[in-house]
């Protein structure tokens, strides 16, 4: 175990897989509505769904997966259906992509007869790929997928699937009718404004795992030598080890809504107020609040680009835990944490426990 040099600038650079399913029918139970306000299950992005007209509903559903190297791939699904038709779907993710941001990302996605351009909609601007996507069953479809920028590394990639519409259509028939799609809208509305509610995505009916790696599970970090014994918490998490960084990360994938990151270090022989008394570090008067047992709440630490991270450090026998909490700007409310800060501190205690032993084992 190793003792850190704390803070470290966070660089989320969370992978995500753009892999898109053969068919939009998935195997959950969709929440049926005909518009008005709804909570979208993966991002927590809190919506208003225009209402339809009689015989039609909304399917509002979501998706996840992670893959043995944490890579992660997630998105809400509103589909359109009329008279148990389906005529539209459209999917939304939120996060920091792996094939970067604009025309990089959208260009991730592979279509065909297809065009990249952008283009001012709904009050934001957006780099838009479109042309012909084949779902199967349903058949080749006009298709558009946009991307915009959250600011700091963050995006919105929408996914607008015209069913029923022949293809090809024309670029400039597709940015017509896209300018006119109503769930797109909303739903950049929601995510422009910040509109978010609390979600448990993994709790839920109408959310499916589409991978073979399950949320609650065990996560290995490189730098402390912990494990972490995921817990059944509503959220999917996945480890981030940066090998130019000297801590652990532990990155809150979903729900989406507010970015959620945990930076975790150990430091052996040190108690936690000696240790940040050692720290040359910028602090600001923001302390952690509702800790469970054994947490106590450090210094608010503030960093370069404007956030405070809050600290909160775990005793153990030999040292100190030690936990960064990134989370909505000016939230100190960390309850909702307590089942991972508690798999943390578990985890620590059982890493210092071996370490000791090893020691006992040498003779040393």
């Amino acid at each position: 175990m190793t003792v850190p040099t704390l803070p470290l600038p966070r660089l989320l650079l969370f992978p995500l897989t753009l892999v898109l399913a053969a068919n939009v029918a998935l195997a959950v139970v969709p929440t049926e509505m005909a518009g008005g306000p709804v909570v979208l299950p993966v991002t927590g992005l809190a919506v208003d769904l225009p209402a339809l007209r009689d015989s039609c509903v909304y399917h509002v559903s979501g998706s996840w997966a992670v893959d043995a190297s944490s890579n992660y791939d997630g998105r809400d699904i509103v589909d359109q259906l009329c008279e148990g038709t389906l005529t539209a779907g459209t999917w939304i993710s939120l996060g920091y992509f792996n094939a970067g941001e604009g025309s990089s990302l959208v260009n991730a996605v592979a279509l065909t007869d297809d065009w990249t351009t952008e283009a001012d909609l709904w009050g934001g601007h957006w780099s838009i790929h479109g042309g012909t996507y084949d779902l199967g069953e349903l058949g080749a479809t006009p298709a558009v997928v946009l991307s915009t920028s959250l600011g700091r590394g963050m995006s919105a990639l929408i996914h607008h699937y015209f069913v029923g519409t022949p293809a090809p259509q024309a670029q400039a028939d597709l940015l017509a009718r896209l300018a006119e799609s109503a769930v797109p809208a909303a739903l950049w509305d929601a995510a422009s404004a910040g509109r978010w509610q609390p979600v448990m995505p993994t709790h839920r009916d109408d959310v499916r795992n589409r991978g073979d790696i399950d949320a609650v599970r065990t996560v290995a970090l490189s730098r402390t030598g912990m494990t972490v014994d995921l817990p059944d918490d509503g959220a999917v998490w996945i480890a981030r080890n940066d090998p130019e960084a000297d801590a652990d990360y532990l990155d809150r994938m979903a729900p989406s809504l507010p970015d959620v990151s945990l930076e975790i270090a150990y430091a052996d022989g040190i108690d936690g107020p000696t240790l940040f008394a050692t720290l040359e570090l910028a602090t600001v008067e923001q302390a952690a609040r509702n800790l469970p047992a054994g947490w106590t709440a450090g210094p608010g630490v503030q960093m370069d680009d404007g956030r405070v991270e809050l600290t909160a450090t775990y005793e153990t026998v030999g040292g100190v835990l030690v936990v960064g909490v990134f989370q909505a700007p000016g939230d100190t409310d960390v309850g909702y944490l307590w089942p991972v800060l508690r798999a943390i501190a578990e985890g620590g205690l059982r890493a210092e426990a071996a370490s000791a032993a090893g020691d006992e084992g040498t003779g040393e």
